[in-house]
């Protein structure tokens, strides 16, 4: 995500009922943003689910993790790198 902002690329945003194209900041992508313009397409193109893009193969869930998917992509990572690593209070 941050990548992507950092050299200009555009996000697919909802508005009037359509998808556009705009460049956001890193902060406020969120997962219906990388949903569209990333997901969808890598995993519609290859048949196969956004796990085994990552990993080469199909895997079986070990955890479920229930957000809002409004919520900005860079919080979410936060919190599970900190639940992770033990040091999170996950009422925040």
């Amino acid at each position: 995500v941050e990548a992507r902002c950092a050299r200009g690329g555009t996000w697919k945003v909802l508005e009037g009922g359509r998808l556009v194209d705009r460049a956001l900041p890193a902060e406020e992508v969120n997962l219906y943003h990388f949903t569209e313009t990333v997901t969808k397409p890598w995993t519609e193109a290859r048949r196969c689910s956004f796990t085994e893009l990552l990993t080469g193969k199909p895997q079986a869930p070990r955890i479920f993790v229930s957000h809002p998917w409004s919520e900005p992509i860079l919080h979410f990572e936060e919190v599970i790198s900190r639940h992770m690593s033990g040091s999170a209070d996950l009422d925040e």
